[in-house]
């Protein structure tokens, strides 16, 4: 069947703010792990840029940095997974969210993250088997290539994704053949509902930062308050 592309966007819309207080009961543990991480990876870069512009240092990277963003990168990415197998469960079975971040040692969390980078490699491999022999013999043509092989992938992505939320209410039968045979007519469909529920929070959230940023010369670099303005909006933008 075709799925019903703008009856379902308008429904993640508002299932989003009619459950926001549950929106905010799952997320509120990693939403300030995850802003007191981003602020603390960004004040970090700022500051060296800071010391490599005003002392003409040779730009590097302090270890400190690196732990942060690491910390960071993996907070963010169980933040993801802990907030959407909640959330599945919640719009599947009509559960009560636990709270924040307590079905993180369920089976189930590291079963969809295993399901992810299943899909992942399924999507990956084939997509850099493609563009090899590309980038090896015709680098002419290799920005065209794999802008088709990306969007490729985001197709059969979307489609496979559909095994991601049978993992989080414990649906073992979502195999890959199944998900494959679910979506089959609803490609463009899928991918199209993916940028219209990313994309515009996403350009609201980078107009803001302009917004709120302005053009920065090398004088508010210095004196720190791009410093303070960027810490701030990489926070909010995390968030």
């Amino acid at each position: 069947a075709k799925l019903p592309l703008g009856a379902t966007i308008r429904l993640a819309y508002a299932t989003f703010f009619d459950h926001f207080a549950d929106v905010l009961r799952i997320s509120w543990v990693w939403l300030v792990a995850c802003a007191l991480l981003s602020a603390m990876a960004n004040w970090l870069k700022m500051n060296q840029t800071v010391d490599t512009l005003r002392y003409r240092m040779v730009p590097k990277t302090p270890i400190e940095s690196w732990v942060v963003d690491s910390i960071f990168l993996i907070a963010f990415l169980l933040a993801g997974v802990s907030i959407a197998v909640a959330w599945h469960r919640l719009l599947i079975l009509h559960e009560a969210p636990p709270p924040s971040g307590s079905n993180i040692a369920t089976g189930r969390v590291w079963r969809y993250i295993g399901t992810t980078l299943l899909i992942m490699l399924v999507v990956l491999i084939p997509a850099l088997v493609a563009i090899a022999p590309v980038f090896l013999l015709f680098w002419n043509w290799l920005a065209l290539v794999v802008i088709g092989v990306y969007l490729a992938a985001l197709l059969v992505g979307g489609r496979l994704s559909v095994m991601l939320p049978a993992q989080a209410v414990d649906d073992r039968t979502m195999t890959l053949s199944a998900a494959w045979d679910t979506t089959r007519g609803n490609s463009w469909r899928l991918f199209w509902g993916f940028i219209a529920c990313t994309v515009p929070p996403a350009v609201l959230a980078q107009i803001a930062i302009m917004l709120f940023i302005g053009i920065s010369g090398q004088q508010s670099l210095l004196d720190g308050s791009f410093a303070v303005k960027a810490t701030v909006l990489s926070v909010v933008f995390t968030l």
